[in-house]
């Protein structure tokens, strides 16, 4: 709705809903139709993803305390705790530090490993851990 909403008072005028009709409507012909609504849907979790992942970044940066561009236990626990949380699960190579390669796999692992629906455990498979609050490198 804040999007729509653009001057802030809560409520969506005619002309604001007017004007983001007019946005899905990339073909201009008075409807929207699902490529436009599905465009608009990409387009919006592209713009999600990479505000995520942005403010991702910045606090990893932040938490990196010796700017070596990964994370010890000490620094994550200090600027990560969600993160810290995972450590050893996400220390792919065991070396005590987190570089956002390891983040991201590990996050891709979580979010669409062995799970199904609604996060079960695929058939014969474990259910992935809660994600730590790291964004995904695929949108999500």
């Amino acid at each position: 709705m804040k999007a729509i909403d653009t001057d802030g008072d809560g409520a969506i005028s005619k002309a604001e809903a007017d004007a983001w009709f007019n946005k899905l409507d990339t073909n201009r012909d008075g409807k929207i139709d699902k490529a436009e609504m599905d465009a608009h849907r990409k387009a919006t979790m592209a713009e999600r993803h990479a505000r995520m992942q942005a403010a991702f970044d910045e606090k990893f940066k932040a938490a990196d305390k010796n700017g070596d561009g990964a994370l010890t236990k000490a620094e994550a626990n200090a600027g990560l705790p969600h993160l810290a949380k995972r450590f050893d699960q996400l220390d792919a190579n065991r070396d005590g530090k987190l570089t956002r390669d390891e983040i991201r796999a590990g996050m891709e692992k979580m979010h669409h490993g062995d799970r199904g629906p609604r996060g079960q455990a695929a058939p014969g498979g474990q259910p992935a851990p809660a994600a730590p609050g790291a964004p995904s490198s695929s949108g999500g």
